[in-house]
């Protein structure tokens, strides 16, 4: 009797995964299909190298630290207040948004309001340093080291959020107008938790 009950069982349990099986294979296919896209055609900007790596210097010297009970309001401000003065396209072509004290949202709408915006992620805190002296160079001094940058931020995440405004920067220079908007959100208490 019970040989009957596990050959049904398992007969049961086949027939359940392969109906999963196949439902997720029929989803897949129906998902794939190819979408034609139209190739973009503007100008492509000239990055201008050495003003991105000053910029990115820079921004590594503002001591954003953020910790778990607060974060680093005067240098945050002190920051914010240095983007809009380096980055004066942006900030003219971009609706700017101040959230939960200190998290910047700019929307940088699209010629299409059919289609959904794309999000653009960064953030301007940084993780405080426990012992500076351990670094081999000065954790806020975005000093140049054998053609490295040094500096608390210039990985994790400061480097992304001048990229992505150097792009957005140089893409207004040479009069690009997205068709898609675009969304920026530099958060500011990411390594506390928020």
């Amino acid at each position: 009797m019970t040989n009957l009950r596990l050959k049904s069982s398992a007969l049961g349990l086949a027939l359940i995964l392969a109906l999963t099986a196949s439902f997720a294979l029929m989803r897949t296919f129906a998902m794939a299909e190819a979408k034609v896209t139209q190739q973009l055609e503007f100008p492509v900007p000239a990055l201008d190298v050495p003003a991105a790596v000053r910029h990115l210097r820079a921004a590594l010297r503002f001591e954003t630290t953020s910790y778990d009970d607060a974060s680093s309001t005067e240098a945050l401000e002190h920051f914010r207040a240095w983007l809009v003065g380096t980055y004066p396209r942006f900030h003219a072509a971009t609706e700017r948004t101040l959230v939960a004290g200190g998290t910047l949202i700019h929307e940088w709408r699209g010629t299409d309001a059919a289609l959904e915006p794309i999000v653009l992620m960064a953030h301007q805190d940084v993780v405080p340093v426990p012992q500076p002296e351990r670094w081999r160079q000065p954790p806020f001094s975005g000093a140049i080291v054998d053609g490295e940058i040094w500096g608390r931020g210039a990985l994790d995440d400061k480097g992304s959020l001048i990229a992505i405004l150097e792009a957005a920067e140089s893409l207004l220079a040479a009069g690009h107008e997205p068709v898609r908007g675009v969304i920026f959100v530099f958060g500011h208490d990411e390594e506390s938790g928020g």
